[in-house]
């Protein structure tokens, strides 16, 4: 008789279907109830039997229900943030939440075999309710906390309880940017410099879209004050920011803006563009295949091309870097000809003398914006025409001024040159690969965007 159950037992395994399966073992327990009543082996039998379907309709439910985001816009919408980690993994998912607020995600589910399903987390800090559409479900933070995360667990009610879903809410203390300040900055005496006087309805709409993933909030913008400053020191009609830490171009600017009473959380909109300078130590010989700068040659990208030249322009050469030792670089001015080729001009450096010193710059690009500091209350710089591409820039040296690192990845905001970011993944929980600030070179670490975001700013 135990043969004969094993073997009608081995067939509905094989067949993989739990509901046969289901029939199967119903029909043996209640055939059993009767011939075998007396059997000090049946209660082990229908122990084994169970074992073996609950691990079959375990197989029905696992995969067959799992939380997908709800729409960006609408009452029932991602109101905050939504990462799907790794794509595959049904587990994984992490949503963001404003400490003391809701956000909403969908459910699909199918029990199958299974009439109920439960959610269940610490119901003194998560609390969750249907919503009034089909599989949405509202997502409440119920506790004051700076940063927590915590687990639902989704499970069904058999002869044992499976879990099969999870999602994890991270709740996280607000950074609200309240009343920030609009700046305009032109060369003084010169009218065409000035940035066209964007919407800063429009910039707040759009910053909100991608801030909202990190639980950051800009409340409102106020309409643009151009301010006037004697930047242009070196008389090349553009601001140069200088890699070595002395830029008295962009000095002249941030103290403009300390005596307009400008804050870090203000912005600053600049009309044509910032150029990435480096110094050079020493004069740059007619010949030489070398050159020795100020400052760290980490931040220069070897993909792109530069040139060397006084800052109007004049004297200009164009040359790749082949290598590079702290300092010091060592170069190449004509790729097709065997071996380095030297510059065919000398290139002078006159200490204390922007003006007429020749300094390195790339010529692939020019800076778009610099990162707000809030330690020293120093303000983002921006360079765009539109409302989207001053959105998208504000996020980038905003989150720069709250902790966060430029990363590899074109769809993330915080991407080292130009961003197109994934309008479903602008700011991760899942760890990005940073990078030295303004070039693809990999710093080895990985940063969770969510986490590292500093909401306490003014505390540093």
């Amino acid at each position: 008789m135990l043969n004969k159950i094993k073997n009608i037992v081995d067939r509905a395994i094989n067949s993989n279907n739990p509901v046969k399966f289901k029939a199967t073992i119903d029909s043996l327990k209640h055939s059993m109830s009767g011939k075998w009543a007396k059997n000090t082996e049946k209660d082990k039998t229908i122990d084994s039997l169970v074992k073996v379907q609950d691990t079959l309709s375990c197989r029905a439910v696992v995969g067959e229900g799992d939380f997908t985001r709800c729409p960006e816009t609408g009452d029932l919408r991602n109101v905050y943030g939504y990462d799907e980690m790794n794509i595959g993994d049904k587990n994984d998912d992490h949503i963001s939440v404003k400490s003391q607020s809701s956000t909403f995600v969908k459910f699909n589910y199918s029990l199958r075999e299974y009439k109920s399903m439960a959610f269940n987390a610490d119901p003194r800090k998560i609390v969750i309710e249907s919503a009034s559409e089909p599989s949405v479900f509202k997502i409440t933070s119920k506790q004051a906390t700076e940063k927590e995360e915590v687990l639902i667990r989704v499970s069904t009610k058999s002869i044992r309880t499976d879990i099969f879903a999870k999602l994890t809410v991270c709740v996280y203390k607000e950074l609200l940017i309240e009343d920030a300040k609009y700046y305009g900055i032109a060369q003084t005496g010169n009218l065409s410099s000035r940035p066209s006087s964007l919407n800063p309805s429009l910039i707040v709409e759009e910053a909100n879209k991608y801030l909202k993933y990190e639980v950051v909030n800009i409340e409102k913008i106020s309409p643009i004050e151009h301010v006037d400053v004697n930047f242009d020191l070196n008389k090349n009609g553009v601001i140069d920011y200088y890699n070595d830490g002395n830029s008295p171009e962009i000095d002249a600017i941030y103290k403009r803006l300390l005596e307009v009473k400008a804050e870090a959380k203000s912005i600053v909109l600049i009309k044509d563009k910032i150029n990435d300078v480096w110094r050079t130590k020493k004069s740059v010989r007619r010949g030489d295949t070398t050159i020795a700068l100020t400052s760290s040659s980490a931040y220069l990208d070897l993909s792109e091309t530069f040139i060397i030249s006084k800052p109007n322009g004049d004297s200009t050469e164009i040359f790749r870097i082949t290598s590079r030792n702290g300092k010091q670089l060592t170069i190449d001015t004509d790729a097709s000809k065997e071996g380095n080729q030297g510059f065919k001009n000398n290139h002078p450096k006159i200490v204390g003398n922007d003006l007429l010193s020749h300094c390195v710059k790339s010529k692939s690009h020019t800076i778009a914006g610099l990162a707000a500091n809030f330690a020293r209350k120093t303000p983002a710089l921006l360079v765009g025409a539109t409302e989207g591409d001053i959105s998208q820039l504000l996020s980038h040296e905003l989150s720069h001024g709250l902790d966060l690192d430029d990363v590899n990845n074109a769809g993330n905001i915080m991407h080292y040159t130009k961003m197109t970011p994934n309008a479903k993944a602008p700011f991760t929980y899942k760890g990005q690969r940073t990078v030295i600030t303004g070039t693809s070179t990999n710093t080895g670490k990985t940063q969770n965007q969510w986490r590292s975001t500093n909401r306490n700013p003014k505390k540093q």
